[in-house]
């Protein structure tokens, strides 16, 4: 008996910062249904290594359990297309940021074809089934060559129904499933999107592989690697039923519950080319996951020029607030590590009220002012020498500045010696502590 099943890896085109903030390459999903089958997933291997070269590697291993009776089925991998990244629109459905795309199945590999497809969701932003598209009637952004049709390159424009439509790129295979148990291995590369808070982004749903007759992955194994000295985060609150593990003993690990905004659970690791893992049995997720740097729980936030920091009772010592746990406080000064809540108070500092440091944003030299204008005096130019730590220079305050054309510009107001002046805040960054 052959049974036709379209089975979808969806990639979502949602990034993890605000639109327009970063590029989006591609990211990962888990093989689903999206018709009901007899098909569960009894095993899922998932690892995920971030590469030196900008680059993600996605491995998967599964063991499906089938049935008494053979099936052949049509499976699908899209990928969301590109976004802010002005790639070349493929007609021929070929992704250009996904290399090394293979799937092996019972130890056979299994030959693909290429796509283009429409990306649809229903009202409550559910994935819905893919089609291909007929291209001779839907045009890309550059064909268009209209912004006011089309804003950006992740849309198609149908001009006979002045309609668009958001598109992907569909690898198509067909996969004979035994009786019994079915292995399948899947691998790919992807360029790692990225915005301004984080240098590197891997977003990875989770929740469609509640959609097999299961429900739930009966043995699932979390692995994320990493070189030596990068660090990764994640909001991991889908995770605390389990602990994270280091493989070796090599990788360093930290969980906590960071409130900086709104409170939400972190794991951050530091794999140093060994990895880290989490499993689970029985497991059926609730949420999907994105896998960050370390740069938004480690570093300062310079976006908005106001922090928690973390302050020793006895001395004064100031550091900066990651987060905490029921009994510690989570800290970054130039290392990092737990300090308990005994003895120790937190406080929030913010630029407007003279609070913090400052440094030179990633320019080669700023101009101090008498005033916040750029029409008055140069009092001093500062400068970072390469290869030193930046100057720390203590903040004052934080102005909004209205000009002549009603619009405002934003200043600091540091000290500098014996001195005070002002300089633009888009050529500095602000911490709250001097820890860089």
């Amino acid at each position: 008996m052959q049974k036709q099943l379209l089975l979808l890896l969806l990639l979502c085109t949602c990034l993890f910062s605000r639109a327009n903030d970063g590029v989006f390459f591609a990211n990962g999903n888990v093989l689903v249904p999206v018709a009901e089958t007899d098909i569960s997933v009894a095993k899922e291997i998932l690892t995920i290594t971030v590469g030196e070269d900008d680059y993600a590697l996605v491995d998967v291993y599964y063991e499906f359990m089938n049935g008494d009776s053979a099936k052949t089925v049509t499976m699908a991998f899209e990928a969301a297309s590109p976004y802010n990244v002005e790639a070349a629109f493929s007609k021929a459905g070929v992704h250009p940021y996904i290399h090394d795309f293979s799937v092996e199945m019972n130890g056979t590999t299994l030959p693909y074809s290429n796509a283009v497809v429409a990306l649809r969701y229903d009202a409550d932003n559910h994935r819905q089934q893919s089609e291909k598209i007929n291209l001779a009637e839907w045009k890309s952004y550059k064909e268009v060559g209209n912004d006011d049709i089309l804003p950006n390159e992740g849309l198609l424009y149908n001009a006979s129904l002045d309609s668009i439509l958001s598109y992907g790129y569909g690898y198509y295979f067909t996969a004979p499933f035994q009786p019994g148990k079915n292995t399948v291995h899947h691998t790919y590369r992807y360029h790692m999107s990225h915005n301004v808070v984080n240098r590197f982004t891997i977003p990875y749903w989770l929740t469609p592989a509640t959609r097999w007759a299961n429900h739930q992955i009966d043995d699932f194994t979390l692995r994320i690697k990493a070189p030596i000295g990068v660090g990764v985060c994640m909001e991991d609150s889908l995770f605390l039923g389990a602990p994270f593990t280091s493989a070796d003993g090599m990788a360093q690990i930290y969980s906590f519950e960071r409130d900086r905004y709104y409170k939400m659970h972190y794991m951050l690791a530091y794999p140093n080319d060994s990895y880290v893992e989490w499993h689970m049995k029985d497991f059926r997720p609730a949420k999907d996951i994105t896998i960050t740097s370390d740069d938004e729980v480690l570093m300062a936030d310079w976006s908005f020029p106001e922090d928690k920091v973390v302050i020793n009772d006895a001395d004064g010592t100031e550091y900066r607030y990651v987060g905490e746990t029921a009994d510690s406080y989570f800290i970054s000064a130039q290392d990092y590590g737990f300090v308990p809540k005994a003895g120790y108070h937190t406080a929030l500092y913010n630029a407007e009220k003279g609070q913090g440091w400052l440094i030179i944003g990633g320019n080669d030299a700023v101009n101090v002012r008498k005033k916040s204008s750029t029409n008055s005096r140069i009092i001093k130019t500062i400068k970072d020498e390469e290869g030193y730590l930046p100057e720390a220079y203590p903040c004052l305050g934080f102005l909004h500045v209205k000009q002549a054309d009603g619009t405002y510009e934003q200043w600091y107001k540091l000290r500098i010696g014996k001195k005070t002046g002002y300089v633009r805040a888009d050529l500095m960054k602000w911490s709250a502590v001097n820890k860089w």
